[in-house]
Parts: structure tokens; C-alpha cells; sequence
């Protein structure tokens, strides 16, 4: 996330009010730590001297400078007014410091390889929008941790999704006498239910920088409330560098500033990526991206809502078998997106078999209560995917 302070606001504040410094200082090979835990600046240390090599081998046109960064238990820029806790990391526009928030390994290094790109990027790449930054961003934290690509992938296309009505899975039986059966079906609203409001991806990549926030409190380029704009930034910028390299998105950066425009042009980016048309061709082009590991990840998830689900959609064919993990393994059932090819055996995520115990057992009691969505729907016929 890339963090843009307004020039005004700096001339009229103090250095007095801007955050301290954490104490520590510890020298990396491709940068300096700042943090007031030792144990933590020694692992941003070794995750920093990491990833830097790595971002520089994926990206071209970086700059050469070490980069500093700041490990801050509370995320802010001045004294006394903390970031919205829900921000990892965060990128200074001048002078590309970033502050990481103290958290576990893993966490600190999808943070630190999403932010190098913002510290990175040299003035060739000025002319890339906002939202499609981010995209990129997102792109470079996947491909540098292909053991976590799919938790990762599965997030970034869930934010996509949420700004075309969210993802639409349905479970299926695998079982030869109800091949197809469609038991049930369900929407995820993706991470912005709340948001009524809709996002014409056609402007998503002016969005981001022309509602920039001032406030001090949340002055973020693009907005962190809106996590639409990152997840249709990381598909637009995958489908480019899927086609045609990374390269293409350089190009495309020193074309526009030969042409004398502010940034790429959004018709540009979305011609590149192929998605030039309706919502319908964004669907899909998320439902592409999503193969059996993405579904296991949301299975994961969603695995309490799975259960709850799958109980009562078998509750009717108790009968068949002695009982219900037998019928589980009878029925055999499947997570898929509607309309599309890939699925994933439930019986092969852990979480989802743990919950499935729980959720059987409350079945029994005279318990009301219930995770299940308006939006819930069980078929009564084989229905076509």
C-alpha cells in the first residue's frame, strides 16, 4: 500500500509530531531496520535480504537504492494518531520507507514483498495508476511465495469478485446415482457486502487516484475501505503478465510518458488483459483463476458454513447409510463455482471433515440456531452446472 502524506499538511506539522523513530537499528545487506524489538528487526533482517533479490530478479526498471524499514507495533506516521489496525504495511510515497506491523513470519514477509514494489518502482513507472500498482504488487507477494500462492490468489480474486455480485459455488454429489446433483448452492458476497454501492472496473484505474484521502487519519491513495479496486488492480495486472510478460506493463508505463499523459490510460490496460467487455467476461475471468487448491482455501474457510450446509442437505437421506460420515463418503460431495469445470472433494479438506462431527451432532439437539445465509437454496432436481 502506498501511503501519499499531502505537502501541505507536512509544511504545517512539526517534525515534533511525527512518530518516533523506533530505537534499534540493524543493518541488512539491502537495507536498514528500524524497530524497538530486537527478535523482530533480526527476522525483517533476514526477510528483507530475502525478497529484495527476488523482487529485483521479477520486476525491471527498480531502483538501486537500499530501502529502509520501520517494525511498529502500532502502524502510524504521527504521534498519537495510529492507521487503521486492519492495515499490514504501508509504503511513504517520498522516500520509500515502509512500516510493517509486528506479526508472525509469514505475515511479515507477504507484507514486505508487497511493499518493495511500491519502495522500488523507479520514476519509468510513474505512470501506472494507482489501483494497478497494487495489482502489481499483489502479483510479485504471489509469485514469491508459491507455497501460499493459492491462500493468496484465492483472497486477491474474492476482492475481484466482490464488485460483480461476489462468487456463486455450488456443492455437488458425486455419487453415480445422483451424478450432478447440485445439492445446494450459495453466493459469497466477497469483502465488501456492506458496500451497496457498485464499481465500474472501466474506472477503477482513475478511482484510485483522483478520490485520494487527505486526512491524516487515512490518507491512503487507494482506499483500504474498498478492497474491490485491489482485487480488480491483481486481476487486470495477472491476465497482462500472463499474455504478455511483465514487460508489457514497462512498456506501456514509457509509452504513456513519451505521449505526455499523467498515466496509462485505463482503455490501455483493460485491452491488454482482455477484458474489454461485459461483466459477464470478468466473471469468467475470475472463475478461470480458480482451480481445486483455491477451492480447498475457501473450503477451509468456510468450513463451519459447509458443514451446516451439507447437514442439511443429507438430513433427508439419512436412511442410506448406517451413518453420517458413511453417507458423507457415499454421496461424495463437491465444492465448485456454478458454471464452471474445476470442484474439490470435501473429504479432502481437514477442516471441513472436523466440522462436519460438530455440525451432525447439533443436529440432533433442539438447537435453532444457524449460520446459514437468506441466499441458501436446495434444489429438488439434478440441476446442470
Amino acid at each position: 500500500m502506498l501511503l501519499r502524506i499531502v505537502a501541505i499538511v507536512t509544511l504545517l506539522l512539526t517534525s515534533a509530531c511525527r512518530s518516533t523513530a523506533p530505537q534499534l537499528v540493524l543493518h541488512a545487506e539491502h537495507g536498514v531496520i528500524r524497530a524497538d524489538i530486537a527478535e523482530s528487526g533480526e527476522r525483517v533482517v533476514r526477510l528483507l535480504d530475502d525478497l529484495a533479490p527476488r523482487v529485483r530478479d521479477l520486476l525491471p526498471g527498480l531502483r538501486p537504492r537500499r530501502v529502509e524499514v520501520w517494525v511498529q507495533s502500532e502502524l502510524e506516521v504521527f504521534s498519537g494518531w495510529p492507521l487503521d489496525p486492519a492495515v499490514p504495511a504501508f509504503t511513504l510515497e517520498n522516500g520509500g520507507r515502509i512500516h510493517l506491523l509486528e506479526a508472525s513470519d509469514e505475515q511479515l514477509s507477504f507484507a514486505l514483498s508487497h511493499e518493495l514494489v511500491h519502495a522500488l518502482l523507479s520514476e519509468e513507472w510513474s505512470t501506472l495508476p494507482s489501483v494497478a500498482e497494487e495489482g502489481l504488487a499483489d502479483w510479485v507477494q504471489e509469485h514469491l511465495h508459491p507455497n501460499h500462492a493459492a491462500m493468496l490468489r484465492a483472497d486477491h480474486l474474492a476482492k475481484a469478485s466482490s464488485a460483480f455480485g461476489g462468487l456463486r459455488f455450488g456443492l455437488f454429489a458425486s455419487w453415480a446415482t445422483w451424478g450432478g446433483r447440485r445439492l445446494a448452492s450459495f453466493t459469497l458476497p466477497g469483502r465488501d457486502a456492506s458496500d451497496e454501492s457498485s464499481v465500474n472496473p472501466n474506472d477503477a484505474f482513475t478511482l484510485g487516484d483522483t478520490s485520494v484521502r487527505t486526512s491524516l487519519f487515512q490518507p491512503y491513495r487507494v482506499s483500504v475501505a474498498d478492497s474491490r479496486l485491489y482485487g480488480i488492480g491483481y486481476l487486470v495486472v495477472s491476465r497482462i503478465v500472463d499474455r504478455n510478460g511483465v514487460r508489457e506493463l514497462q512498456r506501456m508505463c514509457r509509452r504513456a510518458s513519451e505521449e505526455g499523459r499523467e498515466q496509462v490510460p485505463a482503455q490501455w490496460l483493460l485491452a491488454a488483459a482482455g477484458l474489454e467487455g461485459s461483466e459477464t467476461q470478468w466473471r469468467e475471468a475470475i472463475s478461470a483463476r480458480i482451480g481445486p487448491d483455491e477451492l480447498a482455501v475457501f473450503a477451509t474457510e468456510l468450513a463451519p458454513f459447509l458443514a451446516e450446509l451439507l447437514v442439511r442437505s443429507l438430513d433427508p437421506f439419512r436412511h442410506a447409510a448406517p451413518g453420517h460420515m458413511q453417507l458423507f463418503e457415499r454421496v461424495q460431495p463437491r465444492l465448485g463455482l456454478l458454471g464452471a469445470p474445476s470442484s474439490v472433494r470435501l473429504s479432502e479438506v481437514p477442516a471441513v471433515l472436523e466440522a462436519l462431527d460438530e455440525a451432525w451432532i447439533k443436529s440432533g439437539d433442539d438447537s435453532t440456531d444457524s449460520i446459514l445465509p437468506v441466499s441458501f437454496e436446495n434444489p429438488a432436481a439434478p440441476v446442470s452446472r
